[in-house]
């Protein structure tokens, strides 16, 4: 029995990280933001009943502690290569300062203990808490919101508490709750004077190292973000003059494709049926020929670097915002796709639609835009 709870923390940790990837996967592919948020919330009850076990079998050893950062290191990252395009250019700043963070604490640690840090702060763990609920909202709401900027503001202060802690303790110790319990550890560790001037002398030089790095990259990334918001400043600039052209034609021609497409969407949500009548009754431009455009044709008019003013957020309040779709279409959601999934009878189960935020496809049972188009 006592092998079988010594096992179990173990493998809670590997499967969080094993669960990395999953999530990674399952953006790419499409699946339900509810789906991904819930895979999210198994990975944080794991990364807290693992501990809360692992103590009470009393079988919380340092090797099962450090897995178990390892662990959280490797789910986090996946996770966090997958929300990427979608907080990069709100956080650009802040996200280059908490990975040189992380990276430092990595590279001092094993320079300094020859394996990383593994103090499971009061802080650290709050701020897992934090950055679980923000990466749940995320991918429940499809928009990055306050809380995950809070996130990321709580990951610096945590790295830089950690930095702390490495710095003041002379040998490597896990589960350090606070930089008072660190000092205190130091304090009975270090007695004799030279150590502590061999320290103090260490500390200084490394303390200059860790900021003159982290302020040229905060330097560098701040300047590489003004030019970045200055061409963004530009894309919107002319996204909204083509904008303005396209809406006082009423439709707009994809000269790659010749395809034709409305200015704007449904402006309302429909069932998919609806949205197939919806395009067929549509009479625009002298012609009635308009349907519901493929999921091909969609992704085609898709570009990340496109900034088209539009709508968004709740239909009862919606909120300016810029979709990633050419041509200047005015888009107040996500909408319809032709492209149907069949069951083993041949019926339709659900039909595929595209989101020009974050450019990619889904398939969830919501009434969704119509954006209509048609052949040349």
């Amino acid at each position: 029995m006592q092998k079988v709870r010594q096992f179990i923390p173990w493998a809670m940790a590997a499967g969080r990280a094993l669960l990395g990837p999953v999530v990674l996967l399952g953006d790419r592919c499409g699946w339900n933001g509810f789906t991904l948020a819930g895979l999210v919330v198994s990975a944080l009850l794991s990364d807290i009943f693992d501990g809360v076990l692992a103590r009470r079998w009393r079988v919380d050893t340092a090797a099962v502690r450090l897995f178990d950062s390892m662990c959280d290191m490797v789910f986090y990252a996946s996770v966090g290569i997958a929300l990427w395009s979608r907080i990069w250019n709100a956080n650009a700043l802040w996200l280059v300062v908490l990975l040189a963070l992380e990276a430092a604490n990595i590279i001092f640690a094993l320079v300094k203990f020859g394996r990383p840090a593994s103090y499971h702060s009061y802080l650290a763990k709050t701020w897992g808490l934090v950055l679980a609920s923000a990466i749940v909202a995320v991918f429940a709401t499809g928009y990055v919101g306050l809380l995950m900027c809070v996130a990321i503001l709580m990951g610096i202060v945590s790295n830089l508490e950690t930095m702390a802690m490495s710095l003041m303790l002379p040998i490597w110790r896990r589960d350090v709750k606070t930089l008072a319990v660190a000092w205190q550890i130091r304090q009975l560790l270090v007695s004799h004077s030279a150590w502590r001037r061999t320290m103090r002398q260490q500390t200084r030089w490394t303390s200059a190292a860790i900021v003159a790095v982290i302020s040229s990259v905060a330097v560098s990334t701040l300047l590489a973000q003004t030019r970045t918001g200055e061409t963004l400043d530009d894309r919107k600039q002319a996204g909204e003059m083509l904008s303005q052209e396209t809406q006082a034609r009423g439709y707009w021609v994809d000269p790659s494709t010749g395809l034709r497409w409305a200015a704007k969407d449904s402006g309302k949500d429909l069932r998919w049926k609806r949205a197939v009548k919806y395009c067929r009754n549509m009479r625009l431009n002298g012609h009635a020929d308009w349907r519901l455009p493929s999921l091909a044709e969609l992704e085609a008019i898709s570009d990340r670097n496109a900034e088209s003013p539009g709508l968004g957020g709740r239909p009862k309040k919606p909120i300016p915002m810029n979709w990633h779709v050419k041509g200047g279409l005015f888009l107040t959601g996500r909408v319809w796709s032709s492209n149907l999934r069949l069951d083993d009878r041949g019926k339709p189960v659900w039909a595929w639609h595209f989101d020009f935020i974050n450019l990619r496809a889904g398939n969830e049972n919501n009434d969704e835009r119509v954006l209509c188009a048609r052949q040349p």
